[in-house]
C-alpha cells in the first residue's frame, strides 16, 4: 500500500496525497519506520484548517504523534 500523508490545501480544504519515504542515511540519533497509526489534534489543526493559525501555511500536513514499528535503526 502507498504511503499518504493528509493535506490541508486551503480554507476548509484536505486531501490525501501520496508521499514517498526519506531514503537519506539515518544520523547515529535517528530510527526509521512504518506509521500504524497517526493523531491529528481537533483544536489545533482544526484553527489550522479554518486559516486562524498563522504557523500553519498552507499546504500545510497535521499531526504530531504516530505509533509504527522501527525498520532500522
Amino acid at each position: 500500500m502507498p504511503e499518504q500523508t493528509v493535506v490541508f490545501t486551503g480554507v476548509r480544504a484536505v486531501r490525501l496525497a501520496s508521499c514517498e519515504p526519506d531514503a537519506e542515511p539515518l544520523a547515529s540519533t535517528e530510527i526509521r519506520g512504518r506509521t500504524l497509526a497517526s493523531l491529528i489534534s481537533p483544536g489545533t489543526e482544526l484553527a489550522a484548517l479554518e486559516g486562524q493559525a498563522s504557523w500553519a501555511k498552507f499546504p500545510f500536513r497535521p499531526g504530531y504523534a504516530a505509533v509504527f514499528r522501527v525498520t532500522e535503526v
